[in-house]
């Protein structure tokens, strides 16, 4: 009995450590970034606010191809971004939103931080766009939200010539999460999530993540923005008792410690009596980066700039979806929901009856492995015939192979003759 309370007194004991406080606010601070050039999405990444007029800085390399910028998210419908200023060197950028005001936005730290201290990560890795389709999840019911992984502080160093500070940590970063913050259990910035590294030949999961530590971006912000905020006071007491080099002798956390420990010993008895059993305690067994890449060492960015395009926006409006409706050959109901960031990607949404080819499969032995495509770019939808055997027409009209023709709603698609869908 007196084990099974010592080991459940340790658990309650360091929850405060690895919870994250405010983390709606983070959450709602942290939006995806699309860098335009010629009406086609060439980077998507991660961002961030850092004052509540809508200062918002990201990685460079993130909209470094671009001319035009937007960002959307949880709480924010698609809106453009202004460009200030951006460091190739230190792969930062720092941009204006066009809102007059912003509801949550995050603090810079300039405190100390030790190795072994509980880091999250923030983004929008595309890999969560590939699992919503793969899944099946309908596309208007989706909701931009950033993903958050946790991790610990492996160390602080220098690179690019002792001119960038980075952070080496474990919280999981992919492709996507470019420009998202590294906080710490108080929701301050602790860094830029940048890229991570990857040993050639080794498995997956044996990576290191990578971030511009807070401290740059504090020193590039300083001389360009006014309102923008820095701390290095956490108001969870057990993170700063953390952060000291004695944990023990930190007063504070002792306090803490008496107060966690009584609560949990009454709490205990209490519930030892009113169960009439015995209290057990069981346990149950990112390319693009400033520095030059090591040998026999990936780097990889974790932006999304050259990966297939996952997602897109038109007329100021995200992750929204055209539809297809109509019948089969035998006269059932289809409704086909054709999401932008399928047909913004590199193959777009293919019809057909071969599951190793079609995103959307039609059993009809008449249909080819791969019938017809289907592609959008900023302002326009298009479908293209893919040499099927049986032919798709566009309102009567039989498509030449692979030629793109432009589509609108209300146009009727015939696939080998028998199956006909209007585009809504």
């Amino acid at each position: 009995m007196r084990t099974s309370i010592v080991l459940l007194l340790s658990l309650i004991v360091f929850v405060g450590e690895n919870s994250l406080a405010n983390i709606d606010q983070v959450d709602n601070s942290t939006l995806m970034v699309f860098s335009i050039f010629d009406d086609k999405i060439v980077g998507t990444g991660s961002g961030f606010f850092i004052t509540p007029s809508g200062h918002f800085v990201t990685n460079y390399h993130v909209i470094k191809e671009g001319d035009a910028y937007f960002a959307a998210g949880k709480n924010y419908p698609t809106f453009q971004l202004k460009f200030l200023w951006s460091n190739e060197a230190k792969d930062l950028a720092i941009f204006k939103a066009s809102l007059t005001q912003v509801t949550d936005y995050l603090k810079l730290w300039s405190g100390p931080s030790q190795k072994g201290q509980t880091v999250y990560a923030l983004g929008f890795p595309s890999s969560q766009f590939m699992t919503m389709a793969m899944l099946k999840v309908d596309i208007d019911d989706f909701k931009l939200e950033s993903t958050i992984t946790d991790g610990v502080l492996s160390r602080y160093f220098a690179g690019n010539n002792g001119d960038v500070n980075y952070i080496q940590h474990t919280a999981e970063i992919r492709e996507g999460n470019s420009g998202g913050p590294l906080v710490n259990p108080c929701g301050a910035v602790l860094g830029i999530n940048t890229l991570y590294t990857k040993p050639e030949g080794q498995d997956s999961d044996r990576i290191d993540m990578i971030s511009v530590a807070s401290i740059d971006v504090i020193n590039e912000v300083k001389n360009r923005i006014d309102n923008f905020t820095v701390t290095d006071y956490c108001e969870s007491e057990l993170y700063l008792a953390t952060a000291n080099s004695d944990f023990f002798s930190n007063q504070v956390a002792w306090r803490n410690i008496a107060i966690f420990s009584a609560m949990a010993i009454i709490a205990l008895i209490a519930y030892s009596k009113s169960q009439s059993i015995p209290i057990a305690y069981s346990s149950r067994s990112a390319s693009g980066a400033p520095f030059d890449k090591p040998a026999a060492v990936s780097l990889v960015s974790s932006s999304d700039a050259s990966q297939p395009r996952q997602t897109a926006m038109r007329s100021q409006k995200i992750l929204t979806s055209h539809v297809l409706g109509g019948f089969d050959h035998k006269g059932n109901a289809l409704r086909i929901t054709l999401p932008y960031h399928q047909l913004c990607s590199d193959s777009g949404c293919i019809l057909g009856r071969s599951a190793d080819f079609a995103t959307t499969v039609i059993a009809y032995q008449k249909l080819s492995r791969i019938q017809c495509r289907l592609t959008s770019t900023r302002d326009e939808l298009f479908v293209e015939d893919c040499n099927s055997t049986n032919g798709t027409r566009l309102n009567g009209v039989q498509l030449s192979p692979f030629v793109r023709t432009s589509l609108k709603r209300g146009d009727e698609i015939a696939l080998a003759e028998r199956i006909k869908l209007i585009l809504n």
